[in-house]
C-alpha cells in the first residue's frame, strides 16, 4: 500500500476521514503508519455496532451491508472531514480539498453466514460520488477472516486513492471480482434529501420535529456561516419565542443549483458556529420567499431589511400585492434584522410596506450586519453564495 504515500505530496492536500463498519480497521493504520500523515488524514471511525452506526450517520439504515449505506457514510464522513477543515481555522481552510470514504462489509467468521461476503466502499468528494462492490470468496474461521479483512483494507485504499487521483497504486487479488459506478449528481442528491433534517448533535431526520406555528427558517447561503447568523437566531427566539431552523436551498435565486458537496460545506459551515444547538434544514425548489412559505405554511422566515427591500421591488417580478396576501394566507410571518443599505443604516422602520400588510413584519433588534459576501472577500473563500 506504499500509493498512500503520494497522498502526503499532492498538491493542494487533500483531507480524508475514513468510516468504516464490518471490516476495513487496517485502513486507518494504513494512513496514520505514513510520516507526516496529519497533512491528509482528518480522521476515522469504526462504529463496529448497529447502534455507533446508527450514531454515526444520524438514522438507522434500511441495511446495515450495502451501496446505499457506504454511500451514506461517505456523506457523514465527507461532513466530517469538512468540518475538521474548517475547524483549522487559516483562511484558505475552506479552500482544502475533502474526501470521505465510506465502507460496510460482510466477512467471515467463526459461523457460516447464509448471505454472501461482500464488501461495499463509497468516497465523496468534489470529484463526486464512486462506489465500489466485490464478492469475497466465503469461508469461516480466524484465517479466512484476517484474509477478507486484507482484502477490504485493499480495497477501501484503493478507492480512496483513486478519489484522490492518485495513479500506479496497488490493484486488487486476483480472483476478487470488483465492480465500480459513478454516482450521478442526481442520485446522490436524492439520497442526501431522504434525511434532509441535521437535527440538534448529529442527528439527521426525515422532517423538522417542529410544529410550524413555532418555527422561523432563517434562509442564507451560509456560504461562510458567521456570528450574524447566530446572533439573528438567539435574538428572534429571544424576543418572539419561536424556534429557529436555519435553512439552505439547493436552488437560490439567480445562482447556480449547489451541489451534494456544496450542501454539506453550508452544513460544516453553520455547525462551526454553533449551529449543532438547532435544526439544519436542506431545502430545494424554493428559491424564493413565497416558495418557502407555500412548502412550510404558519412558519416565519427571518431576514435582513436589504432581502426584504428586494422582496418587495416589483421589478424582480411577482406581483407584490398579491404577494403579500399569499403570504397572510398562509401565515407567514416576516422576522427583519436592520442592515447597512447603501452606506445608511436601515431597519424595517425605513422601509415603505403597502397598507394592511405590516403586520406581518416584527423588528430583530440589534445589530447583526456582518455579511457572508464580506467575509469571503476578505478570506479568498470562494464564489459568493445564493440570497
Amino acid at each position: 500500500m506504499t500509493g498512500v504515500v503520494a497522498l502526503r505530496g499532492l498538491s493542494p492536500t487533500p483531507k480524508v476521514f475514513v468510516a468504516a463498519t464490518g471490516a476495513g480497521a487496517g485502513i486507518q493504520s494504513s494512513l496514520w503508519s505514513v510520516p507526516g500523515s496529519s497533512a491528509f488524514l482528518a480522521g476515522a471511525a469504526f462504529p463496529y455496532a448497529a447502534h455507533e452506526t446508527q450514531r454515526l450517520l444520524g438514522f438507522r439504515p434500511a441495511r446495515f451491508c450495502a451501496e446505499d449505506a457506504a454511500v451514506e457514510l461517505a456523506i457523514a464522513a465527507y461532513l466530517r472531514g469538512r468540518e475538521a477543515s474548517l475547524a483549522a481555522a487559516t483562511d484558505t481552510a475552506s479552500k482544502e480539498k475533502v474526501i470521505g470514504l465510506g465502507l460496510t462489509a460482510s466477512v467471515a467468521s467463526l459461523e457460516p453466514h447464509r448471505g454472501d461476503h461482500r464488501v461495499f466502499v463509497a468516497t465523496l468528494s468534489e470529484r463526486g460520488a464512486m462506489t465500489w462492490s466485490a464478492r469475497l470468496p466465503k469461508g469461516t474461521g480466524e484465517a479466512q477472516r484476517s484474509i477478507d479483512g486484507q482484502l477490504t483494507d485493499r480495497l477501501g485504499v484503493h478507492a480512496l486513492l483513486s478519489a484522490a487521483g492518485v495513479a500506479g497504486h496497488d490493484g486488487l487479488a486476483p480472483g476478487v471480482e470488483v465492480s465500480r459506478r459513478e454516482l450521478p449528481e442526481a442520485e446522490l442528491h436524492a439520497m442526501l434529501y431522504r434525511h434532509p433534517v441535521f437535527g440538534p448533535g448529529d442527528s439527521r431526520e426525515t422532517t423538522l420535529d417542529v410544529e410550524r406555528c413555532d418555527l422561523v427558517l432563517l434562509p442564507g447561503s451560509f456560504d461562510p456561516c458567521h456570528e450574524g447568523h447566530q446572533m439573528i437566531a438567539d435574538t428572534v427566539e429571544r424576543q418572539y419565542g419561536r424556534r429557529v431552523a436555519y435553512a439552505v436551498t439547493a436552488d437560490p435565486v439567480h445562482k447556480p443549483s449547489l451541489r451534494t458537496v456544496d450542501l454539506l460545506d453550508r452544513v460544516a459551515s453553520i455547525r462551526l458556529v454553533g449551529g449543532r444547538g438547532r435544526p439544519i434544514v436542506l431545502t430545494e425548489r424554493d428559491p424564493l420567499f413565497i416558495d418557502k412559505a407555500r412548502q412550510f405554511p404558519g412558519a416565519g422566515i427571518a431576514l435582513g431589511v436589504d432581502a426584504l427591500i428586494r422582496m418587495l421591488d416589483p421589478s424582480w417580478g411577482p406581483n407584490v400585492a398579491e404577494m403579500l396576501e399569499t403570504f397572510r394566507s398562509l401565515g407567514t410571518r416576516f422576522y427583519v434584522a436592520g442592515r447597512v443599505v447603501d452606506g445608511r443604516w436601515t431597519t424595517i422602520d425605513d422601509v415603505p410596506i403597502p397598507d394592511g400588510f405590516r403586520h406581518l413584519f416584527e423588528s430583530v433588534g440589534g445589530r447583526h450586519d456582518i455579511s457572508s459576501t464580506e467575509l469571503r472577500s476578505l478570506h479568498e473563500v470562494g464564489p459568493a453564495g445564493g440570497r
